[in-house]
């Protein structure tokens, strides 16, 4: 009997027309069909069994069946699928779905429910597989070999005319739309590897190969790079990390699986975070970050956050339920992307992409080895969202049962140890719960209500292990499958990780908006519009954009306040690019500078440079060459010693040579051989991968002719990381020589040939070989033949290459040859501490520096005693004759009766102050060195003078002091004393650091020297001390006595150190209120002053310039940072050319009076600049912040307020102070009423100029008028007229006759409302014969009146602004008031060099010009402007005659000179 035969079809493989064919050929043939039902015993059957459809058991492989498989590439029939869902609309594909959405649907769901049956009845059955491609090719063969296969006797004739009655169907399988390798046109690199994930071997199992699926893509089309990454940073916006809330976690995990992956990502707002996960928090540091590299972050947000918190452009939303169901709103702006977690997440009409992730840790919910796993008891129950809805529990299902809901606190574990023994969970909503319960093997009942009817998933049932509660037999049916349940499969773990590759190329993908299409200009679209703007121009907002951040993304990591605070402004992105901002290098005024100082050298000195280059450090080389190229400097040559042959990319030139040697290590001699060669007259070994500023090589040669000297310089560096920010700034503390010598502080430095033979041979490691040549050339020529510069000059990537063994290897070899090996004292990785040998024990004798009281000096006294180890003391307790205390007396008595060998005292014999008790100590010292401390301080270590006295020991050092600490907080209260730092002297980190911070270059943990000690706590040699003379007891006393003397020791070539090996605390005494005691205080008051105005006279000129800070540093805040407000042109670039110090008004009047001119001297080299314009609530620049800069000159204006005039005042006190310009454009002191500004001036304005101009060299005006003003409030005084820059206004045309009438227009700021006032009568009764035009300021009454009106814009649109209006016809009204006399003549030379006919006001400003004046009449205006509207010919020649009249006499760069003098002083 013929077999029975079964069709097994996949879909879109041709199962209508096959199953068509067999119905009707096996009919004739005497089988059973579906036609013929029911069928008869005796005859076989033939059936269309789906896989899938139908259970798979033992009879499937019976003898008398066979089975037709039919399929198709597996490739093709995803889209086949996918587009037959979309266009019947299946309920789990929305309106709207995208084809690459549903494709994936079918691969990782339908494909996957229908192709493993078939596979395994395949690998269990008889069977005939036809393939869906050969059934196409050739149908008739194909059918005919299908029977044949089962002992089908049939005529090919009878195939025929089967197939010949079904052609319709036929001709489907030959539809353009069904052909074999339809997937081309879908499958792209991503859908590929998801078919790979899928379905790969099943394909390979069905005879289909994947050859031609396009490769997974390379590491660099993925944007992966072993270098620097340049990708877009993630900011997921997530809660707190709690294991009861799948969705919290699922955001956790997934910037923990975007870091895995290799990509940047932060958790913003959450505090709390599972250790296991790589979730780093963001911080508005991070964030500063990103926005000064130019990065587009991408922020995502769940559904439960409204809008845009963080104000970021490019957002990925993730529904991680359906949106407004626990807060949020489904409002979500059309831009966003759309990621869903699961279908029932996604509202109806919206697509997205989904992102799924595990929810279940299988580590800890699974039902392994579980012994309670038959014997469970426990009914449980889980309540969260749906009793937030007000639903209630059901009594008859859950009524005994135990919650396990969110007000439960379990952990994890413990959840799991309830599931793993729980006989059931009954569930009234979704949560992650409901695949833990299964994994632990607890089968999961869902209780129905209408709260489940509208936010539950159907699809939940198809897992097994899960029933609706109220379906028969439901717990039974339930605890019979859950044994089924499998957690994840390997294919679905590899669909989770497709997921977030393909959520990364989405996102990175993302497309900025334009700036023109953010909605309303408020506060949130200015932030979204900073990130729009380009990376080179972004410094410009970062103030403001820091400041938004900072308020809502904390400043510091969660718990980083348990790690020492690093008050290290290296760290500062922002101030350190904003500082190297301001150097304009590729300015045409400064390579016309460099130029110009290089025609003046006495010699052009040759540089030679070196570079060891192992074989890894090739790229680095790439990157030091390409910087050699754009020197400024040309007489160089580069050396490369490296073990390797050249490069084939690298030839070797009459500037570059190629040396191969054996080893870096043996290439020693090679060095030494071509450094010793003729024609070399400096050297400097870099580093490979060291950028070289383009003025580096200028700059050396430059301070070579200025010094010549000098046998090494060494310069500032900074470092850039990968996103080319400039993570560490190293502005140096000069030739400071204890901090050089406890780290690699210098770097590369330029050595004199001669020097270089001098010091020896270099060292054979290649590891920092400048720090030993440093102190080689130190020991040889000593510390005064080296010079720091201080510029950035050197950049390196990432981090400094020093070599730390290196470098302390060559400070013990340099120890070793003095014959004083010290102890290395390791502060961080990269700097130590120098413990010198104690090679003596001398007698101490320690001051106590006491105004009496006993409390305070008893507290001192006995920690001295009970703390101090070294033994070879004296105590002296030094006071004044003014303290009359017998109590006092007594005490002293009574200590000294205890140690009479070791406690004295001593009273000083004039007024009692801090110097006269210092004086007396050292007078009455019968040993070499003593020891200040005064009576408020206290010791706390036993080493403390041992670490002080072995410093001092060495030869050149007179003073040294310990780190002074507050009690109680531990923060510095003295680390030394920088000169000029926030007034005359301070002490860097006061009360803004803590012991234990490393401070700006680890400045706080390593020895340096000082300008100034503090005699709080101090030891001196006395010898030095006196040779000093001592304290100014008389004019000083207790006010910058010490500062005196230190700088004393200091003009005397000693040296002062800070050692933060000693820590002593200390604080100033508490002082009594004494502001009822008018006479104390005032005598205190008048004391001070009188000290500081001395202190100033001998010694201010010196505070200008600490040698010990570096001038790039602000003298104006505490902790090290980059001085940002200003920038001098010659700290970068020294010239001889005049330097002016600009404080110009941030408007046209600053720019036309100061930045303008001063800018056109500089582009020829005729001066250098500091401009810094006036902000209204800005600083002023401090007495020795003006002489450290050292100008020429000072240009001010608009000097009226008190903080403006007490830094004139300051300047005028200083010793070699600069000339100081007073620059005047405007009657200050007569503003009109209608002025804008009048509220910006104080009343009494005359009175405050008088005081201001007292203290200038010279008033400069634009007008007579104003010189005639202010003659008797200034002796000296020059007339520079307002002028136009001919670069910006004389390639500007402007057209006329551009309409049918005449064109006339006014342009203008916003002080002429009282001016425009007399125009509105002349525009009612001309405005029908011309048309009217403003740009600028514009009255309310006149507004409707006009043609046109354009707003004003920024100054530097303003003369192309003007241009394109086209004026035929200009005015120039002007009220006839004072203030309007001493304005000057802009106004008409503007209009004037665009050729501009010209109707003003008979005033003194603009007389002696070519332009129309009239009085202010309607009527004589009317008059004069008919006149031009109807003689075209004569105000085009009135246009030329104003042209040539700016041209001839008031165009800026051909009258420099005059603006030159008239600033400069001795003119």
């Amino acid at each position: 009997m013929p077999v029975n035969i079964n069709l097994c079809p996949l879909p879109a493989s041709g199962e209508s027309f096959l199953n068509a064919f067999l119905s009707d050929v096996l009919a004739e043939l005497g089988y059973a069909t579906d036609a013929t039902l029911p069928p008869e015993e005796d005859r076989p059957r033939y059936q269309l069994k789906r896989p899938g459809m139908f259970t798979i058991d033992a009879s499937v492989s019976n003898p008398g069946t066979g089975w037709i498989f039919l399929y198709r590439d597996l490739r093709d029939m995803a889209p086949l699928l996918a587009g037959g869902m979309i266009k019947i609309g299946e309920p789990t594909v929305p309106v709207g779905y995208r084809m690459e959405d549903a494709i994936e649907m079918v691969i990782s769901h339908n494909l996957r429910i229908v192709v493993p049956p078939l596979i395994s009845l395949l690998k269990e059955c008889r069977g005939f597989s036809i393939h869906y491609e050969d059934l196409v090719a050739d149908v008739q063969g194909t059918l005919l070999k299908a029977l044949r296969h089962f002992g089908l006797a049939i005529d090919s004739s009878l195939i025929a005319k089967a197939i010949g009655r079904h052609h319709q169907k036929l001709q489907t399988l030959h539809d353009e739309a069904q052909r074999p390798g339809i997937y081309r046109q879908y499958f792209d690199v991503q859908t590929s590897n998801l078919f790979r994930i899928f379905l790969g071997k099943e394909q390979l199992t069905l005879g289909y190969h994947m050859d031609d699926l396009p490769a997974p893509p390379t590491p660099l089309a993925k944007g992966l790079s072993f270098f620097a990454k340049r990708r877009r940073p993630y900011y997921i916006s997530a809660q707190d990390y709690r294991h009861s809330s799948a969705g919290i976690r699922c955001l956790h995990y997934l910037c923990h699986a975007l870091n895995q992956l290799g990509e940047e990502a932060y958790i913003v707002n959450a505090t709390s975070f599972n250790h296991r996960l790589h979730t780093p928090q963001l911080t508005s540091e991070i964030v500063h970050k990103h926005y000064l590299a130019g990065k587009h972050p991408i922020v995502v947000y769940p559904e439960v956050v409204e809008g845009n918190p963080l104000h970021i452009p490019s957002v990925a939303r993730w529904l991680l339920n359906r949106p407004g169901h626990i807060g949020g709103t489904m409002d979500f702006n059309p831009s966003e992307e759309i990621f869903y977690f699961a279908r029932w997440c996604l509202p109806a009409g919206m697509n997205g992409k989904i992102l799924n992730f595990p929810s279940v840790d299988g580590e800890i919910f699974n039902n392994k080895n579980n012994s309670q796993d038959q014997s469970r008891s426990g009914v449980y129950y889980y309540a969260n969202k749906y009793y937030a809805s007000g639903g209630q529990l059901v009594p008859g299902i859950t009524g005994e049962a135990i919650s396990l809901g969110l007000e439960i606190s379990l952990s994890p574990e413990d959840i799991a140890q309830i599931l793993r023994t729980a006989e059931v969970l009954y569930c009234y909503e979704l949560t992650s719960l409901i695949p833990e319960a299964l994994s632990c093997g607890c089968p999961v009942l869902i209780v129905p209500s209408d709260y489940w009817t509208d936010h539950g998933d159907p699809g939940v049932f198809l897992n097994p292990g899960i029933e609706l509660a109220c379906s028969p037999n439901a717990l039974a049916i339930a605890k019979a499958e859950v044994s089924l349940y499998r957690n994840f499969t390997p294919e679905q773990f590899n669909y989770y990780w497709w997921q977030v590759d393909r959520f990364i190329q989405t996102t990175q993908e993302l497309t900025l908006p334009k700036k023109s299409t953010l909605k309303d200009f408020h506060s949130k679209d200015v932030i979204m519009e900073f990130w729009l703007i380009p990376r080179e121009d972004r410094v410009k907002k970062s103030s403001i954009f820091t400041a938004f951040y900072e308020q809502i993304i904390p400043a510091e990591t969660a718990g980083s306040s348990a790690t020492p605070k690093n008050t290290s402004n290296t760290s500062n992105p922002l101030s350190n690019l904003t500082w190297l901002n301001k150097r304009k290098i590729f300015d045409q005024s400064c390579i016309t500078a460099s130029h110009n100082i290089a025609a003046n050298w006495h010699s052009t000195p040759s540089i030679c440079l070196f570079i060891r280059l192992a074989e890894s450090e090739i790229p680095k080389l790439a990157d030091t060459l390409d910087s050699l190229e754009h020197q400024l400097y040309a007489n160089w040559t580069l050396d490369v010693f490296s073990t390797m042959l050249a490069p084939e990319a690298v030839r070797e030139s009459s500037v570059l040579s190629w040396h191969t040697i054996k080893s870096l290590e043996d290439g020693v001699a090679t060095i030494e051989t071509i450094g010793a060669e003729a024609g070399h007259d400096w050297i400097i070994e870099l580093p490979p991968g060291a950028i070289l500023d383009p003025l580096y090589l200028w700059r050396l040669a430059e301070e070579i002719n200025r010094h010549p000297d000098i046998k090494s310089f060494f310069v500032d560096d900074y470092i850039l990381d990968e996103d080319g920010i400039c993570t560490q700034l190293r502005l140096k503390p000069g030739v400071n020589i204890e901090n050089l010598r406890s780290m690699d502080l210098a770097g590369p430095i330029c050595v004199q040939q001669e020097a270089w033979i001098a010091t020896g041979e270099t060292r054979r490691s290649n590891g920092s070989p400048w720090f030993s040549k440093l102190l080689g050339i130190a020991d040889k020529f000593g510390w005064a033949s080296i010079k720091h510069i201080p510029d950035a000059l050197i950049t390196y990537q990432e981090t400094f290459p020093t070599d730390p063994k290196a470098c302390l290897m060559a400070l013990l070899e340099d120890m070793q040859r003095k014959g004083s090996v010290g102890e290395i004292v390791p502060v961080s990785g990269k700097s130590w501490n120098i413990r010198y040998p104690l090679s003596a024990t001398p007698m101490i004798t320690i001051a106590i520096l006491s105004r009496g009281q006993i409390d305070l000096l008893s507290r001192c006294l006995d920690s001295i005693i009970e703390k101090t180890s070294y033994l070879h003391l004296e105590i002296l307790i030094s006071l004044t004759n003014e303290e009359n205390d017998p109590e006092l007396d007594a005490w002293l008595i009574a200590r000294q009766k205890i140690q009479p060998c070791i406690i004295r005292s001593v009273k000083s014999s004039t007024s009692g102050n801090n110097a006269s008790r210092c004086n007396a100590a050292v007078k009455n010292s019968p040993h070499d060195f003593v020891l200040f401390i005064r009576e408020e301080a206290v010791v706390i270590q036993e080493k403390w003078l041992e670490e002080l006295l072995r410093t001092c020991l060495q030869r050149g050092i007179a003073a040294v002091s310990p780190c002074l600490i507050r009690p109680g907080s531990s923060l510095i209260e003295n680390a030394g004393y920088e000169l000029g730092l926030t007034g005359h002297i301070g002490s860097p980190y006061q009360g803004e650091a803590k012991l234990g911070d490393h401070g700006y270059l680890d400045g706080l943990r390593v020895a340096r020297d000082v300008s100034a000690l503090p005699s709080a706590c101090m030891l001196v040699r006395k010898a030095a001390y006196l040779q000093a003379g001592g304290m100014d007891e008389i004019e000083l006393g207790d006010h910058l006595a010490c500062t005196d003397l230190c700088l004393k020791l200091r003009r005397n070539n000693q040296r002062l150190i800070f050692q933060p090996l000693a820590t002593v605390v200390y604080e100033e005494s508490i002082q009594f209120d004494i502001a009822g005691d008018i006479t104390l205080k005032s005598h205190a008051m008048l004391d001070e002053a009188k000290a500081l105005e001395t202190f100033s006279k001998r010694w201010l000129s010196y505070a200008g310039g600490d040698p010990f800070f570096n001038p790039n540093l602000s003298l104006n805040q505490k902790t090290p940072t980059p001085e940002n407000d200003y920038r001098a042109q010659w700290q970068y670039l020294p010239s001889n050319s005049p330097r002016f110090l600009a404080r110009p008004l941030p408007n046209a009047q600053g720019i036309f009076r100061i930045t303008s001119p001063l800018g056109a001297l500089c582009k020829q080299g005729q001066a250098s600049e500091c401009i810094w314009p006036m902000e209204e609530d800005g600083r002023e620049l401090s007495a020795p912040e003006l002489l450290r800069l050292s100008p020429d000159s000072v240009i001010v204006q608009h000097y009226l307020n008190d903080k403006h005039l007490a830094a004139l005042q300051a300047w005028n006190t200083a010793p070699s102070r600069p000339f100081v310009v007073y620059a005047l454009d405007d009657l200050v002191s007569n503003l009109a009423k209608s002025n804008p500004f009048l509220k910006n001036v104080p009343a009494n304005s005359r009175t405050r100029l008088k005081y201001a101009l007292e203290r200038c060299d010279r008033l400069v005006t634009s007008t007579n008028f104003l010189a005639e003003t202010y003659q008797h409030f200034c002796t000296d005084i020059r007339i520079v007229p307002n002028r136009l820059e001919q670069e910006i206004w004389l390639p500007l045309k402007s057209r006329k006759q551009t309409s049918a009438k005449p064109r006339i227009g006014w342009a203008g700021g916003t002080t002429h409302q009282g001016d425009l006032a007399l125009l509105k009568e002349v525009i009612e009764q001309t405005r029908g014969e011309a048309d009217w035009i403003f740009f600028g300021m514009c009255p309310t009454e006149i507004r409707p009146l006009l043609v046109e009106y354009h707003p004003f814009t920024q100054f530097a649109d303003y003369p192309a602004g003007l241009a394109a209006l086209n004026l035929d016809i200009a005015v120039a009204p002007l009220a006839q008031l004072p203030f309007n006399q001493g304005k000057s003549n802009l106004r008409l030379l503007e209009y004037g060099i665009l050729g501009i006919p010209v109707v003003c006001t008979d005033i003194d400003p603009y007389h002696n010009s070519p332009a129309c004046r009239v009085t202010n009449t309607p009527e004589a205006w009317i008059e004069a402007l008919r006149e031009r509207i109807y003689d075209i010919e004569g105000r085009e020649l009135e246009g030329a005659a104003m042209r040539k009249w700016v041209q001839q006499d008031f165009l800026l760069e051909n009258h420099l000179e005059e603006w030159l003098s008239a600033h400069l002083g001795h003119n």
